[in-house]
């Protein structure tokens, strides 16, 4: 996100984008569709990459691999939490 907010509808959990963020990421890396309803909440732009150029994209601005890694991580290690809270594991 280059500007604005935006709010995006995961199950029913929503959660505020803005400056900085990312969206459509798991889209445009595994070039498969993704089903999530996303709403801008002010005036909003976005960098779009095209799935064919991203490769090349991240490749000239490393800091944005890295960005998206950290990010791509966060949300993995929630999704995790989630999961373990919901079969009732414990993790300390």
């Amino acid at each position: 996100i280059m500007k604005g907010t935006a709010r995006v509808d995961v199950g029913g959990r929503y959660h505020d984008l803005k400056r900085g963020d990312l969206l459509g990421e798991m889209g445009v890396l595994t070039s498969k569709p993704r089903m999530r309803t996303v709403t801008a909440l002010d005036a909003f732009e976005a960098l779009e990459i095209a799935c064919g150029d991203i490769d090349d994209f991240l490749g000239e601005n490393p800091r944005v691999a890295i960005s998206m890694l950290k990010i791509l991580g966060e949300r993995l290690r929630e999704v995790e939490e989630r999961l373990d809270a919901w079969m009732g594991i414990y993790v300390a």
